[in-house]
């Protein structure tokens, strides 16, 4: 089982790769980030009732901060692939 999901892991994160870029190309790089941020916190919400822990202000802060962080590292990431 831990490899079919490393292979999709890799399958989806490559084609989420390959298609922001080309998607930064057509239309505004903020745009396609909050797409893809949309996207995940929708995915995280569904799967939220499965992954289980107790949650504190500690973790909600450090995983905005975690958020944040990674939408600036796309904003990058996809205006050097449009400029590409």
């Amino acid at each position: 089982m831990a490899v079919v999901l490393a292979l999709t892991s890799a399958v989806v994160y490559g084609a989420a790769d390959f298609l922001g870029g080309l998607a930064s190309r057509k239309t505004s790089v903020f745009g396609v980030v909050v797409l893809s941020q949309l996207v995940g916190l929708a995915a995280l919400l569904a799967l939220l009732p499965w992954l289980g822990g107790p949650v504190g202000a500690d973790d909600l802060a450090w995983g905005a901060a975690a958020g944040l962080a990674g939408a600036a590292g796309l904003v990058l990431f996809f205006r050097t692939l449009a400029r590409a």
